[in-house]
């Protein structure tokens, strides 16, 4: 059971609100056993999504190559690696998302309700697992609704949401209460994020902290920054490009319904990034590449279909690479000039 209040190493008592599902699968396990090998857990729910992301591409593609380059890139994923580099709820919530949305998309093109049900039990456990994915979880229910004219899927959040709201009583309303608390106070707060304890905020020549001036780059140069997190990210927009010059290279292949539903996952999440990064006012919403953490899987499928369509029009993969990374280059190149802050 979980305490009703907190006050241990805490200035204030307050009730207890923190998403219990990493507590519970910790709790599995003895004290001592937790302490001593903490850094498996976050390897293990990624191993986990590994796979997921293997036999989702495996399902979407039926290509077994596909499905084991799908597989690769995401364990090759830098921001993904530093994630599971240590104990965090991050990983297991990207996981659940991933077995709740995908769900979702197949139950939009099938019908099935076992796609549904499944959809449904893991948006329930991601609510008691992660908020931050939860807001790009609405995020991507919207973007899906509005591009398909279809409320479908922000009607399935919604609702819900309504059944663990009433369901879940006190417990799950401490849990809100402290998800709206911590979005009003950086609301109110994101200029202080960095600020000293006693000189307050600095000039950022005046701080030689590295997280600080990451951070910085990341509302200067966002296109980099977050092209920095995930390299791979140019090679999908290299190959999204392509269409567009469809009469200079024809035949790339027809993208499916499910193909077109997970490119808009990705470039949902890929919006919410830019605009939580570029627009201060949005800036409470979280840290924006943390979003395209949640698109994990449907990058890897979305960019390793269009190779395949790359080498059925003649280019290999690794003119592929190349050309996005020449893209990468570029934009490194053009952003150091135009920011000098490099």
């Amino acid at each position: 059971s979980f305490p009703k209040e907190i006050s241990d190493h805490y200035v204030v008592t307050g009730p207890y609100g923190y998403p219990p599902v990493i507590i519970k699968i910790l709790s599995l396990f003895s004290k001592s056993f937790n302490e001593k090998y903490q850094f498996i857990f976050s390897p293990i729910f990624d191993f986990l999504h590994n796979y997921f992301i293997f036999f989702t591409a495996l399902l979407v593609t039926n290509d077994l190559t596909t499905a084991i380059f799908a597989q690769i890139i995401a364990a090759l994923t830098p921001l993904i690696v530093i994630e599971a580099s240590n104990l965090n709820t991050r990983v297991i919530s990207y996981l659940i998302f991933s077995l709740s949305f995908f769900p979702l998309i197949m139950y939009s093109t099938s019908h099935l309700l076992i796609w549904l049900a499944v959809a449904f039990i893991g948006l329930v456990l991601l609510f008691y697992t992660h908020r931050f994915a939860i807001q790009a979880y609405l995020f991507c229910a919207i973007g899906l609704s509005i591009i398909e004219g279809n409320p479908l899927y922000i009607g399935f959040v919604v609702t819900t949401f309504i059944i663990v709201y009433f369901s879940g009583g006190n417990f799950y309303k401490s849990i809100l209460n402290e998800h709206f608390a911590l979005l009003n106070f950086w609301r109110k707060n994101i200029d202080y994020r960095f600020a000293h304890q006693i000189r307050g905020n600095l000039k950022p020549k005046q701080i030689d902290d590295f997280i600080f001036k990451v951070y910085n780059l990341s509302f200067k140069n966002p296109y980099v920054y977050i092209l920095g997190n995930n390299p791979w990210l140019g090679i999908y927009l290299f190959a999204l490009l392509l269409p567009f010059f469809d009469k200079i290279l024809p035949g790339l292949a027809i993208i499916s319904p499910i193909m077109f539903k997970i490119n808009v996952w990705v470039l949902t999440l890929l919006i919410s990034s830019l605009l939580v990064l570029s627009i201060k006012g949005l800036r409470f919403l979280g840290e924006g590449n943390r979003y395209l953490e949640c698109s994990v899987p449907s990058f890897n499928i979305t960019r390793i279909v269009f190779l395949d369509s790359f080498e059925r029009i003649g280019l290999n993969i690794s003119d592929s690479v190349c050309a996005s990374l020449s893209c990468y280059v570029f934009l490194d190149y053009f952003f150091a000039k135009e920011n000098d802050s490099w």
